[in-house]
């Protein structure tokens, strides 16, 4: 099981990939989403 810490860090990390996601990642996100 992940840490408190690590399972907070790793939802700040998925808000900021959301936000201003890497190159070619917003597509294969939006795409699970829907």
């Amino acid at each position: 099981a992940l840490s408190k810490i690590a399972c907070n860090r790793l939802q700040k990390e998925l808000l900021e990939w959301q936000v201003n996601p890497p190159a070619g990642f917003k597509h294969r996100v939006t795409d699970n989403l829907q």
